[in-house]
């Protein structure tokens, strides 16, 4: 049973550290953007998704 309570933490502690991680490394390409602009078109052409995650059409 202990076993088991140290996996979950485990878990719940890298998915927090993976999280911020994610946070942090989406501020970094906000700043970015700020500095040059060409962040966020750049990032639609390679992925085909805008800042909030939804598909863009082209239109």
């Amino acid at each position: 049973m202990k076993g088991f309570v140290i996996i979950i933490l485990v878990v719940f502690l890298l998915s927090t550290a993976l999280v911020s991680v994610m946070y942090f490394v989406d501020m970094g390409a906000n700043n970015a953007e700020a500095q040059s602009g060409d962040v966020q078109n750049e990032f639609v052409e390679q992925t085909g998704l805008n800042q909030t995650g939804l598909v863009e059409t082209g239109n």
